[in-house]
C-alpha cells in the first residue's frame, strides 16, 4: 500500500497533538504535515517557499472555524485550483451551521464534520478518518504529486 501524504491545518495545539497520536498509529503508513495558518497551507499545497520540497497532499484535513475569512480564501483558491482541487478537503468545525455547511459543499469540499468538544471523541473522528480516507478510499495519484514547475505550468 502506497505511503499516504495528509496536510492538516489546524491552530489549537491540543488537536495537533491528538493528530499526530492518532496518524502515527494508523495500520497505514502516513506523513502528516502541520501547518497552523491558512497562508502557510497554501503556500504549502502550491510549493512555494518554504514548502517547495514537500509531498504534496493526497488529503487535506482543516479544524476550521468559518468566521475566519482566510479559511475561506484558502478553500476557494484550492477547489479552483486545476491541480489542487482534486485533493481530498475534509472540514472538521465546532459550530457547523446550516448555512456554512451549503456553503463548504458549494466549494466542493469532500465531507463536512461536527468538531465535537470531548478529547476522546475528538479522537475517535481523526480515527475515523484514518479508517475510512486512509484505509477504503483510493487517491489519484496522477495529477498530485507534480512539482512547482509542472504545477505552474498547468494553471498559466
Amino acid at each position: 500500500m502506497d505511503k499516504k501524504y495528509i496536510l492538516f491545518i489546524a491552530g489549537d495545539p491540543v488537536d495537533i497533538i491528538l493528530a499526530q497520536m492518532v496518524f502515527r498509529d494508523s495500520e497505514v503508513e502516513n506523513e502528516l504535515s502541520i501547518v497552523s495558518s491558512f497562508d502557510q497551507a497554501l503556500k504549502f499545497v502550491r510549493k512555494e517557499m518554504p514548502y517547495e520540497h514537500e509531498h504534496a497532499p493526497d488529503l487535506i484535513v482543516v479544524d476550521f472555524n468559518t468566521s475566519d475569512l482566510k479559511g475561506w480564501v484558502f478553500l476557494r483558491e484550492v477547489k479552483a485550483d486545476p491541480v489542487l482541487k482534486r485533493i481530498p478537503v475534509i472540514v472538521i468545525n465546532l459550530l457547523m451551521l446550516e448555512h456554512d455547511i451549503s456553503r463548504l459543499y458549494d466549494l466542493n469540499v469532500n465531507c463536512c464534520i461536527r468538531k465535537p468538544v470531548d478529547i476522546e471523541e475528538y479522537t475517535k473522528v481523526i480515527e475515523k478518518i484514518d479508517r475510512f480516507w486512509l484505509n477504503t478510499v483510493r487517491f489519484d495519484h496522477s495529477r498530485s504529486r507534480i512539482s512547482a514547475q509542472t504545477r505552474s505550468e498547468a494553471v498559466s
